[in-house]
């Protein structure tokens, strides 16, 4: 029985010894060298560090900027805490998920193209399809994600457009693609206007199956207008959006949706022509929309609305010949790219 003891701890400090002659002074050049080597970029980092006794794996104020060396990719902490369950527990097991503090500022070129577009490899048109495989098993008893700040801008639009979400966090307990028991999660995610998403719920990834509530609170109209502002022709002054409702999907064999208890609500509309008296004498304002009790089942392919009400609606335009205001206030331009190819003649 001693000697046996003697030979663990004889592992036990070899064990230690690896980890701190050779493994510590890797982690501290290794990432940035194969940062720089692959992606020529900079890697900074206060430390990334492996804790022998807990198993786990850290990195403080880790920063990927972009190529001009402006800010790309930051984030506080990142965490991975492996699990000695993983020795009789089926795939692999972590304590412990988190990424804390994440910044990333997404761009878009005037040509197109993405500040993230020399990080993705070409594609090799001679390499033979991948072949496809199972979801490796793996379980993580807690998920923490959390983002300050996520910002996209683009100057790739007539007009530049820019947007960001602020203080996003993700909390998932005991996600599994393994075990096929539904374990809870939680996303909350707040946007620059104020607006809210808050998702919380129960998801399985085995069974291929997630239920739980979804709410979209005071979205504001006018950042979601922005994003179709190249492509018409009304300008969405004022307005707030809120969604909620409890779902079930299913996606194991064939996706399927169901929604029960559903709302929309939207509020102080305003919505005039994008060019000033084009068309003219043309608005449309909605004091609020109200829908209630909404059912949607996808497999019998049926909707319910049990209420509908609506308020201080006011709908101002003209009609001349086989022309009318609102139709032009509405119409969609997209670009030619966009379009769809024309139908082919017929044969003559």
């Amino acid at each position: 029985m001693r000697k046996f003891i003697r030979i663990l701890a004889i592992i036990y400090l070899v064990y230690l010894g690896l980890v701190l002659l050779v493994v510590t002074p890797a982690l501290y050049f290794l990432p940035a060298k194969y940062v720089k080597d692959y992606l020529d970029r900079d890697l900074h980092a206060d430390f990334i560090l492996f804790n022998p006794f807990t198993l786990s794996l850290e990195a403080r104020k880790l920063a990927l900027p972009d190529r001009d060396g402006s800010p790309f990719v930051s984030l506080d902490s990142a965490s991975v805490n492996l699990s000695l369950a993983s020795i009789w527990h089926p795939g692999i097991v972590f304590d412990r998920v988190a990424v804390l503090g994440l910044q990333a500022d997404i761009k878009q070129a005037p040509d197109g193209g993405f500040n993230f577009d020399d990080m993705i490899p070409p594609e090799d048109p001679d390499a033979p399809p991948a072949e496809s495989t199972e979801i490796p098993g793996v379980t993580i008893d807690q998920l923490d994600f959390q983002a300050q700040r996520l910002m996209f801008s683009s100057a790739a639009r007539e007009k530049p457009f820019s947007t960001q979400l602020d203080n996003i966090a993700i909390n998932v307990q005991g996600l599994s693609t393994v075990l096929e028991e539904g374990k809870p999660y939680r996303l909350d995610a707040y946007g620059e206007d104020g607006g809210a998403v808050h998702w919380e719920g129960e998801i399985s990834i085995p069974r291929g199956r997630s239920e739980g509530t979804l709410k979209l609170v005071t979205l504001h109209i006018p950042q979601l207008w922005r994003l179709l502002e190249p492509w018409v022709a009304f300008e969405v002054r004022s307005g707030d959006l809120s969604i909620g409702g409890h779902y079930v999907l299913e996606w194991q064999e064939q996706l399927a949706y169901r929604i029960s208890d559903g709302e929309i609500s939207i509020d102080s509309v305003d919505i005039q022509p994008k060019a000033a008296d084009t068309p003219a004498d043309t608005r449309v304002s909605l004091g609020n929309l109200a829908l209630s009790g909404i059912a949607l089942d996808s497999g019998k392919q049926h909707l319910d609305i049990d209420g509908l009400e609506i308020a201080e609606l006011a709908v101002r335009g003209w009609s001349e010949g086989s022309e009318t205001s609102l139709t032009q206030l509405f119409a969609v331009n997209l670009p030619a790219g966009d379009s769809p190819d024309p139908a082919p003649e017929e044969p003559s």
